[in-house]
C-alpha cells in the first residue's frame, strides 16, 4: 500500500526508537532547560541570600529603602555580594523572578537565592 492510504500501519523500526530515545537523553543531558548549567553573573552588584526567606526580607527592604534592614541581612551573613565572573549553576527558578544557585568558589560551593537578572540580564 501507498503511504497514507486507509488501514496501513507505520512500525518504526528498533533502531530508530533506540536512535530517539539516546537523542531525547542527550538533550535532557545537556540541559536545554538551562537548570545545572554553569552560568556566569553577568550584572555588577548583584547579591544572593542563604534562604529564600532571607531573599524575599533583603527584595522587601530594597523595594521599602529599608537602607538598614537591607545591610542587616549582610552583616549577619544571610545575604552576600555576587560579584561579575562569579560561576554558578542554576538549580531552579520561580515565577516571580527569583533563582536558586549553587555557587562555587575554589573547590566549594554553596547555595543561595538571587535575582534571575544576576545570571539573564535584564
Amino acid at each position: 500500500m501507498a503511504a497514507g492510504h486507509k488501514g496501513e500501519t507505520t512500525m518504526i523500526g528498533k533502531p530508530a526508537v533506540l536512535t530517539l530515545a539516546i537523542a531525547v537523553v542527550a538533550i535532557l543531558l545537556t540541559g536545554q532547560t538551562g537548570l545545572e548549567q554553569p552560568n556566569r553573573i553577568v550584572l555588577d552588584d548583584q547579591f544572593g541570600c542563604v534562604t529564600k526567606e532571607s531573599y524575599d526580607e533583603a527584595i522587601n527592604a530594597a523595594v521599602r529603602k529599608d537602607m538598614r534592614g537591607f545591610a542587616y541581612l549582610f552583616t549577619s551573613q544571610r545575604c552576600l555580594f555576587l560579584p561579575r565572573g562569579t560561576e554558578v549553576s542554576i538549580l531552579d527558578q520561580g515565577w516571580m523572578g527569583w533563582v536558586k544557585l549553587r555557587v562555587y568558589v575554589g573547590a566549594d560551593a554553596f547555595v543561595v537565592w538571587a535575582n534571575r537578572e544576576a545570571v539573564y540580564g535584564k
